[in-house]
């Protein structure tokens, strides 16, 4: 018989060819599955005793720890049977180190280092919440913080495995079985009962390993049962709530857009301007809200320039600025009629600061009625809420002051800080009163002594009063 591949001779017995190691394909399948029955007995060569002999000896220089005394012995087999299996087991143990197959087996089940685990995450959290936030939120009513904080879970969601060490420890062990030259060469020539024999030592090392993976994933699975219990129940809380928010809020934002298009049918453009900029695009706000500002303009002929100011044209200013624009007789903030008392003061100012004194808490308890009258009054869209109370909820340090003004009007001024684009600003409001008829009217507006148009005035009238009434309900 020739060998297929390199076409050397070979015994008509062989199973591989002894010059390059490929298969005969003399096997019969019962040599496939490596389990054969017993064959008949034939006499011993010569060359069977010496291999024999040579295996003995192997084992023995095993059993000394001579590996490398061993190795000459196994060497010695092989190049006379290229198909011993017993030679190529006796390498793998000789370069290994291990005198027999149990230590072969104690050395590959061998816990080596302290065991790794990761810190994993039980669930994406953060991707919850921002599910949350997407489907939940309504503009101007139900707000991301609100959302974020309705979903804040203090508790701690990581746990540690060791699932992926235990995972890459077998992976390394199967390895050295698929690509270890000699133990490829040993389950490939071995048949019989030594084949099932070291077959045995194969399993044995696996079911080790399969076992500490069974216990990681089996500790993994505890963990997250504990860890997910009671964050389920919290998820299904949250989304109640969230739910419940999310529902007010709509009948929030529908009522507000409905008496937004009230306003803006009555002409109050102003404080359906406010309404439909917080109500976004909700319905047909976008398209209402440009035509009340485009309604509004005719009224009053200016534009909207920087961050929410109404200016008259392109060299209005910020708060800061020092340049202020011009805003036309009829909006100018009224001077009191005895602001000029402190001009040429001089030796006499001690006898003046007591007269002033004088008139100041006699101006003072005249006025009186007038600022009262201005505190107890309300707008005529919020009849329940005085801007007392209002006012006194929504500015910090508040005060009221009454004055005449040099047209002689009668002027009620009320200053108050508040925050404007996250900086504290002074703001400050005259009322001019008509005290006889029993009226007044909402005339001047400055922040940080610059004045503000009547729109901006309106609409933060409107929001004050909205915020108040909101805080009650």
């Amino acid at each position: 018989m020739f060998c297929i591949n390199c076409g050397k001779e070979l015994s008509d017995r062989a199973k591989f060819c002894y010059f390059c190691g490929t298969k005969t394909g003399t096997e019969t399948d019962a040599e496939a599955g490596k389990i054969k029955t017993e064959e008949k007995s034939i006499q011993k060569t010569e060359t069977d005793l010496q291999l024999e002999e040579w295996i003995q000896k192997g084992k023995q220089e095993l059993l000394y720890q001579h590996w490398e005394q061993a190795n000459h012995y196994f060497e010695q087999v092989v190049k006379l049977d290229f198909e011993c299996a017993e030679a190529y087991w006796g390498f793998v143990l000789s370069v290994n180190q291990c005198r027999n197959q149990e230590e072969f087996i104690a050395k590959y089940t061998k816990e080596e280092g302290e065991i790794q685990r990761e810190d994993l995450e039980a669930v994406d959290h953060q991707k919850n919440v921002e599910e949350a936030v997407k489907k939940y939120e309504v503009r101007g009513f139900l707000y991301e913080e609100k959302i974020r904080q309705i979903f804040l879970y203090e508790k701690d969601l990581h746990y540690s495995s060791e699932v992926l060490f235990r995972e890459k420890q077998y992976e390394r062990v199967k390895e050295v079985f698929e690509e270890d030259q000699y133990l490829k060469r040993v389950f490939q020539c071995a048949e019989g009962e030594f084949y099932r024999n070291v077959n045995q030592v194969r399993q044995r090392i696996f079911f080790v390993w399969e076992e500490r993976l069974s216990r990681a994933k089996k500790q993994e699975k505890e963990q997250l049962k504990v860890i997910m219990e009671d964050y389920d129940a919290f998820l299904a809380q949250a989304k109640e709530k969230t739910e419940q928010e999310y529902q007010c809020a709509v009948e929030q934002q529908l009522s507000s857009y409905t008496e937004a298009c009230r306003y803006m049918k009555e002409g109050q453009y102003a404080i359906a301007i406010a309404r439909f900029e917080k109500l976004g695009d909700f319905k047909n706000s976008s398209s209402f809200l440009l035509e009340c500002q485009q309604y509004e303009q005719r009224k009053n002929p200016m534009s909207r320039v920087g961050n929410g100011f109404i200016a008259a044209n392109d060299s209005d200013i910020i708060i800061g600025s020092q340049n202020r624009n011009y805003w036309g007789n009829d909006y100018q903030p009224r001077k009191k009629s005895h602001s000029g008392i402190w001009k040429g003061l001089g030796i006499a100012a001690v006898i003046i600061v007591i007269i002033f004194g004088i008139g100041f808490y006699q101006l003072e308890k005249e006025g009186r009625p007038y600022v009262n009258f201005v505190k107890e009054g309300h707008p005529n869209s919020y009849p329940g809420i005085t801007y007392e109370e209002a006012f006194h909820s929504f500015f910090s340090n508040p005060q009221w002051y009454y004055f005449e003004a040099e047209t002689g009007e009668d002027v009620v001024e009320f200053t108050g800080n508040c925050l404007y684009y996250e900086k504290e600003v002074e703001a400050t409001i005259q009322f001019v009163l008509d005290y006889k008829n029993g009226t007044f009217e909402t005339y001047a507006f400055e922040l940080n002594d610059i004045p503000q148009s009547k729109l901006e005035m309106w609409a933060l009238v409107d929001r004050i009063f909205e915020d108040y009434q909101d805080s009650w309900n």
